[in-house]
C-alpha cells in the first residue's frame, strides 16, 4: 500500500491553486455573450465587475449579439465641394444672394460673353441670413472667373469693399467680410477682397 503525508503548508497551497484553477475554468467556460459591469452614479465612472456597490448602477455588455439593422435614414442634403458651396454663374449681372454669401459659397463663372457687375446683397439681408451674428462675426467666399472677360464685384451702402472688386479673367479672389455695426434692420457688413 502507497501513501502521501502532506504538511499543512502543502495543503494550503494545494487548496490555493484548487481555488484559483476553479475561477479560472469559471471565467473560461462563462459565456462570451455579456460583460457585467458598474457605472458610478456619480461621476459615471466604469469598472468590470459581476456585483455592483450600492454607488454604481448595474450595466451590461453584450459582444457577440448583432441588433437587427435599422430602416435607411433619408438622403442628406447635398454637400460642398472641399470648403466651398459651388454656385454656378451664367452670363449675366447677378446678385448675390445673403444665402449664398454666407454659406461660404465658390462662385464659377465658366464663361462671359461682355464684362459683368456681381452685386452683393444687402447688409440686413446679409444678417437674416446668418445665423446668430455679433459684432465681428465673420464669413468668406470666392468667386472664381474662368471666362475671358473680367467680372466685378460691386459693394453697396451697407455691403462694403476694401480692396478690387475686379475678378479679372483666369482669376480667383477670396473676399473676407465682417459685421462691422450690428443694429437690427441696419446691419453693415465690410467685406475685404485677397487675390489668390
Amino acid at each position: 500500500m502507497f501513501s502521501i503525508r502532506l504538511s499543512s503548508k502543502s495543503l494550503i497551497m494545494l487548496s490555493v491553486a484548487f481555488v484559483l484553477g476553479s475561477t479560472l475554468s469559471y471565467v473560461t467556460s462563462a459565456s462570451a455573450v455579456d460583460i457585467s459591469g458598474c457605472a458610478n452614479k456619480r461621476t459615471g465612472v466604469l469598472r468590470v465587475a459581476k456585483v455592483c456597490k450600492s454607488k454604481e448602477y448595474s450595466i451590461v455588455w453584450s459582444q457577440d449579439e448583432v441588433s437587427p439593422k435599422g430602416a435607411t435614414g433619408d438622403t442628406g442634403a447635398t454637400g460642398t465641394v472641399g470648403k466651398y458651396a459651388i454656385v454656378a454663374l451664367t452670363d449675366n449681372a447677378a446678385t448675390l444672394t445673403a444665402a449664398q454669401l454666407v454659406n461660404n459659397s465658390l462662385f464659377n463663372i465658366i464663361t462671359m460673353g461682355t464684362s459683368r457687375n456681381l452685386t452683393m446683397d444687402t447688409g440686413p439681408n446679409i444678417a437674416s441670413a446668418y445665423s446668430g451674428e455679433v459684432l465681428g462675426s465673420s464669413f468668406e467666399f470666392a468667386i472664381w472667373n474662368r471666362g475671358a472677360v473680367n467680372a466685378t464685384l460691386v459693394a453697396s451702402a451697407t455691403a462694403t469693399l476694401t480692396g478690387t472688386g475686379v475678378v479679372a479673367a483666369g482669376k480667383i479672389v477670396k473676399f473676407l467680410c465682417m459685421f462691422i455695426t450690428i443694429t437690427p434692420g441696419a446691419e453693415v457688413v465690410a467685406c475685404q477682397s485677397f487675390n489668390v
